[in-house]
């Protein structure tokens, strides 16, 4: 009933970063850089899917994530939803210029060890949208899938991937696993290098 923008399958209890392109995902129009100064946000579902009864994202008490890391999301109450809001982190790829047109508004989002959604099950879809003054753009969905990880017995563990569901032409993602380097997340996270 609802299509995804792009799925991405994460090995439960493994740290995965998704880099990928928000004018990739999201409607941007004519222009990608006319969206850039702006906030990405991403809100969570009430049943952890869209219904047909509800909208994509109806009140800032569903914004959970903000690329601005002063932009406002909301602070939930229990401890379950938490951990879960810990457990997901959104910024901006600075390291890519945006004049080189690489990735047209480059974000990274990241998926912390976790074993379930807290909606229980090993699925749940976010929505993505753009903070514009006046009418933020169309939003896109983004499936979020658990897997197991693979038996003891086998050698080699599969990399977390993402299954983009855009037009081919658009599906330049790229996973990488474990950043563990300080140095690494600042450069990313900054653009700024030795």
């Amino acid at each position: 009933m609802f299509t995804p923008a792009m799925a991405i399958i994460v090995q439960e209890n493994t740290t995965v970063s998704a880099r990928f392109g928000l004018c990739d995902v999201v409607e941007c129009g004519i222009s990608s850089r006319g969206v850039s100064t702006y906030d990405v946000y991403i809100c969570v579902f009430l049943q952890g899917h869209p219904t047909s009864f509800s909208n994509w994202c109806p009140s800032w008490s569903m914004v959970y994530w903000n690329s601005n890391p002063s932009g406002y999301s909301f602070q939930p109450g229990s401890t379950k939803w938490q951990q879960f809001k810990q457990q997901i982190a959104l910024i901006r790829d600075l390291s890519v210029s945006p004049l080189t047109g690489i990735k047209r508004n480059p974000l990274i989002l990241t998926f912390k060890p976790m074993c379930a959604s807290p909606w229980g099950g090993s699925d749940f879809m976010l929505t993505l949208g753009v903070d514009v003054p006046g009418t933020d753009p169309p939003q896109a969905l983004i499936k979020v899938q658990l897997i197991p990880p693979p038996p003891i017995a086998q050698s080699s563990i599969p990399a977390p991937s993402i299954v983009p569901t855009l037009p081919s032409s658009q599906a330049d993602l790229v996973t990488y696993p474990n950043l563990s380097d300080p140095q690494q997340h600042l450069q990313i996270e900054t653009g700024y290098a030795d």
